[in-house]
């Protein structure tokens, strides 16, 4: 079983994927580069 959430929560201000970057780059100290290439990753599996 598993949840579908319907709200995101995403900042509406920003891009699809600067919402994926955020977090890696603010909490964890990640270049911009290297968050970026991970979350067009994950957009593009």
């Amino acid at each position: 079983m598993g949840r579908v959430f319907q709200s995101y929560n995403l900042f509406g201000h920003m891009t699809v994927i600067e919402n994926i970057m955020y977090a890696p780059v603010k909490l964890l100290g990640k270049s911009r580069q290297d968050a970026y290439d991970k979350g067009i990753g994950q957009l593009f599996l």
